[in-house]
């Protein structure tokens, strides 16, 4: 299908719903499978026209029109998002809430099995412990503001979709691993000592074997990822090459406030001692329109989250000088 712009003074608003988040990935210069884009897009792209054109020629109220960019802002922002907070989620659980109550979350930790006596002396009774601990989480809010001038507002929509770009490279990503930060500064976990170096790794890859949970068992986990502040970035890539570990995640939190310090982390699908709490209605950032403001375009921006350490569950090991 082709779409002749003098022809469409009155496209509905699910056209212009549909067409917004492939026009305005383009005007950002993200790719956008051909296949897939909507040709609306493409011609509004290939005119290059502003934001306040494409309301015009629409015929869309500027209520409507601020509805179908809530959703285009909303996916362009969750594509930048998602793609920056991989990192995070690679090193924690994400959990699910209903709402901002405080929430119980359950560790369930099993002891050494034991041999018990039985009739049968070959077949001896395992004999096993269960402790549990529970830790309480809450949801915290998150908002922001990106707020536009007419003129800008006016101008090729490229430039508007840069700053939401940048917007959503940094904000809400840099929030999640400052509160991450911050919840690995305050946990309570094995540690060990040793600047960053191939003896030190090997002696946290020991204290992570043999890390023990609630109940005493050794958790025996392997070291799947190392958290450190930004001073130790090229040493953690150095290690991974000399070790031959392509495997090894390096996470780099700027927030951590001591350059020395460095943590050594199992898989959370393993063992999960941080969890990742996320609004189940709304588990990414959201983009609310203005569509009173007359001198310019605002848009807030949501974001739900909290880190929850569950003490007692194995799996970090700090290393400190």
């Amino acid at each position: 299908m082709t779409y002749d712009f003098d022809s469409l003074r009155h496209m509905s608003r699910d056209d212009l719903a549909e067409a917004l988040p492939d026009f305005l990935r383009l005007a950002s210069g993200s790719p956008v499978r051909q296949p897939r884009l909507h040709p609306l897009a493409a011609a509004a792209y290939a005119e290059r026209l502003s934001l306040p054109d494409l309301r015009t020629r629409s015929g869309l109220t500027s209520g409507d029109f601020s509805s179908a960019m809530e959703s285009g802002l909303s996916q362009l922002l969750l594509s930048k998002f998602s793609a920056r907070i991989s990192e995070v989620q690679s090193i924690t659980a994400t959990k699910y809430v209903d709402d901002f109550k405080e929430t119980d979350f359950l560790a369930i930790s099993l002891s050494e099995p034991e041999e018990e006596a039985t009739d049968n002396p070959d077949a001896p009774f395992l004999k096993t412990s269960i402790s549990e601990n529970v830790r309480t989480g809450q949801l915290r809010s998150f908002s922001g503001r990106l707020r536009f001038s007419r003129p800008v507002w006016k101008t090729w929509s490229g430039e508007l979709m840069n700053a939401v770009n940048e917007y959503g490279n940094s904000i809400f990503p840099g929030l999640e691993r400052k509160i991450l930060a911050e919840t690995l500064e305050a946990g309570t976990w094995t540690a060990g000592n040793g600047a960053l170096s191939i003896t030190a790794l090997n002696d946290a890859a020991k204290l992570l074997r043999n890390s023990t949970n609630n109940a005493g068992q050794k958790c025996n986990l392997p070291v799947y990822a190392l958290a450190i502040p930004t001073e130790l970035e090229m040493t953690a890539r150095t290690l991974r090459q000399t070790f031959g570990w392509p495997d090894l995640k390096i996470v780099v939190l700027p927030d951590l406030t001591n350059d020395t310090t460095w943590y050594a982390i199992a898989d959370p699908s393993i063992s999960a001692p941080i969890i990742r709490l996320v609004l189940r209605s709304s588990p990414d950032p959201r983009v609310y329109a203005n569509p009173r403001l007359i001198e310019g375009a605002e848009f807030l921006t949501q974001h739900d989250f909290n880190f929850v350490e569950m003490s007692g569950v194995a799996g970090v090991v700090v290393m400190t000088l």
